[in-house]
C-alpha cells in the first residue's frame, strides 16, 4: 500500500503546505539540544515570531503576565529600537508598528527567559538563523510562523482577529487567506487527533 504523507513541501513561498503538524512540533523540540537553536524554535513555532524580530529580540521585550490566572510570557515588540547588534542604527519590525506575542506554554517560556538572562540576543545573523531553522526542520523559520498560527487557532482556540494583532497583521484577511485555511499539516493533525480519540473510546 502506498504510503501517503499528507505534509509534504508545496511550492517555494507556500507556507501553508509547510507548516508542522502538532506531533512533529513536539517531537522537534524534544529532540533539540541546542539551547540557542531551541529558542529559535519556540520564538518561531510558539510566538510566530519573524526572523528579524528573533535576531533582535532582548531580555527588555520579555515580562510575565497573566491571562485567566494562567502566568505567560508576553513578547513586546517596539515600533523602534537600537539595533542589538549596531548601536548606531535603528531596527524596526516589518510592518513598523509595535505588537505583543505570548507563549502559552510554560516549559517553553521558561526555556526563553533564561536564555535571555545569560545572553543579551542570540548572536546568530539571519541566514545563520535560517539554515539552523532548515537543518532542525526541514521548513523555513517564515513556515514557523505558520506553525504557530496552526497552534493559536487549533489547540488554544484563539479567533482570528487575535492572531491576527499577535502575527503582526494589519488586515486580518491577511491571517483568514495565508494561515487561518485548512492545509495539509491540519489535515494530517486531524486525523491523528481522531485516531487518537477512536482508540481511546475502544
Amino acid at each position: 500500500m502506498k504510503k501517503i504523507n499528507l505534509n509534504a513541501r508545496g511550492a517555494y513561498g507556500s507556507a501553508k503546505d509547510k507548516a508542522l503538524t502538532p506531533t512533529q512540533r513536539v517531537s522537534i523540540y524534544k529532540n533539540i539540544s541546542d539551547k540557542t537553536n531551541k529558542v529559535i524554535f519556540v520564538l518561531g513555532a510558539y510566538a510566530g515570531m519573524r526572523v528579524g524580530e528573533i535576531e533582535q529580540c532582548r531580555k527588555e521585550w520579555l515580562s510575565r503576565e497573566y491571562i485567566a490566572e494562567q502566568e505567560i510570557l508576553a513578547i513586546t515588540i517596539p515600533n523602534e529600537c537600537r539595533n542589538v547588534k549596531n548601536k548606531k542604527s535603528i531596527w524596526r519590525p516589518k510592518t513598523k508598528r509595535g505588537r505583543t506575542t505570548y507563549i502559552f506554554d510554560k516549559d517553553k517560556w521558561l526555556e526563553v527567559e533564561s536564555y535571555f538572562e545569560s545572553n543579551e540576543f542570540i548572536p546568530l545573523t539571519t541566514r545563520s538563523m535560517q539554515n539552523r531553522c532548515y537543518n532542525m526542520t526541514g521548513i523555513s523559520i517564515h513556515s514557523l510562523r505558520a506553525t504557530a498560527q496552526n497552534y493559536f487557532k487549533y489547540e488554544l482556540q484563539l479567533i482570528p482577529e487575535v492572531i491576527a494583532s499577535m502575527l503582526g497583521h494589519r488586515d486580518v484577511r491577511t491571517t483568514m487567506q495565508h494561515y487561518n485555511t485548512m492545509n495539509r499539516s491540519q489535515t494530517e493533525s486531524y486525523f491523528e487527533q481522531k485516531l487518537k480519540n477512536d482508540t481511546k473510546n475502544t
